[in-house]
């Protein structure tokens, strides 16, 4: 079953990088770098998971998963992607069901992984 999958960052070659690596194991990508156009796309197209980074230019991926979960859906599965030290203890304290982190270091090892656990519900 192919998967679509949101990715929002606004760190540009990060995400053509991610793509890349998400289109090679054949999901369905749209990209964005900004949290509003994030929220358009996914009040408007159903999303398998959303994958977004921490710190964003317009506003926060904290501010995307709050909208998410409160006006979209709580059970859409979110993987937070950040290159911030203390990204999961943000996410741990926020007490969300589905949201993931994954270290900017260590994300084109464990991304694919992550994806198919939190998509085989």
């Amino acid at each position: 079953m192919e998967k679509n999958i949101l990715i929002v960052d606004d760190d540009k070659l990060f995400l053509r990088a991610l793509g890349q690596k998400l289109l090679d194991a054949n999901y369905n990508l749209i990209t964005t770098s900004k949290v509003n156009d994030a929220y358009v796309k996914i009040t408007n197209k159903k999303f398998d998971i959303v994958i977004c980074d921490l710190m964003i230019d317009d506003l926060t991926g904290v501010d995307l998963i709050r909208a998410i979960k409160q006006n979209v859906s709580e059970n859409i599965p979110i993987i937070v992607v950040s290159s911030l030290d203390y990204g999961k203890k943000v996410i741990d304290d926020l007490g969300l069901i589905n949201v993931s982190f994954i270290h900017k270091s260590k994300v084109f090892e464990e991304i694919v992984e992550v994806i198919e656990s939190l998509t085989k519900k």
